[in-house]
C-alpha cells in the first residue's frame, strides 16, 4: 500500500471514530438527565474497541510502517528517534493486554521486533550476510503486514464491526448502531 492509501485509511478511521464520539457525546448530553447510568454503560461498551483501534492500528499504519519505510530506504537520521519510538510502541501494546485484542497485538509486536532487528542489522558493516539478513527481515515485515490486517479483521468479526476493503486496499469500518 502506498503512503497515500494509509493516509486515506487513517483519515477515514479517524472520521469514523470522531463521528462515533460526536454521536455518543450528543446522545449522552441529551439523555444525561433521563438515565445517566444506562448511557454510561453504553459509552463504556462501545468506545474501548474504537479507542483500541485508534491507538494500536492507526499508530501501526501512521508511525510504524512510516518508520519502516524510512529505515529500509536508508534514512539514518532517525535511528535514535526510532529506538525511542520502539520503546513507546512496546509500552503502548503492554497497556492493551486484553485477550480480545491479541489477534492484532501479536502481529504488531512482531512488526516492531522486526523493525528493531532491521535497525540493528542495518548499523553493521555491509556484508553478504548482512544484505541477506536485511532481505529476510524485509520479507518478514511484508508478510507481517498482512498478518496485522488479518488480526484487525478478526477483531472486527469478534466485535461484530461492519467493515469493507476497497479495491485500493483501504479498510473502512463502522460500529453497529452508527
Amino acid at each position: 500500500m502506498s503512503q497515500r492509501k494509509y493516509k486515506k485509511l487513517i483519515a477515514r478511521s479517524s472520521f469514523v471514530v470522531l463521528l462515533i464520539s460526536a454521536i455518543g457525546g450528543g446522545v449522552y448530553l441529551a439523555e444525561q438527565d433521563n438515565n445517566p447510568t444506562a448511557m454510561e454503560k453504553k459509552v463504556v461498551l462501545e468506545n474501548p474497541t474504537a479507542a483500541y483501534i485508534e491507538k494500536i492500528y492507526v499508530t501501526y499504519i501512521d508511525e510504524i510502517v512510516h518508520t519502516w519505510n524510512l529505515i529500509s530506504n536508508g534514512d539514518t537520521q532517525t535511528i535514535q528517534e526510532t529506538k525511542n519510538k520502539i520503546i513507546e510502541w512496546k509500552a503502548l501494546l503492554l497497556q492493551q493486554q486484553e485477550e480480545v485484542y491479541e489477534p492484532l497485538n501479536t502481529p504488531v509486536e512482531h512488526q516492531i521486533d522486526t523493525l528493531e532487528k532491521f535497525l540493528a542489522l542495518s548499523q553493521e558493516n555491509v556484508s553478504v550476510e548482512q544484505r541477506k539478513g536485511l532481505r529476510e527481515l524485509s520479507r518478514d515485515f511484508i508478510e507481517g503486514h498482512e498478518l496485522v490486517k488479518e488480526g484487525l479483521f478478526l477483531i472486527f468479526n469478534k466485535q461484530e464491526i461492519e467493515y469493507s476493503v476497497a479495491a485500493d486496499g483501504t479498510i473502512e469500518y463502522q460500529f453497529k448502531g452508527d
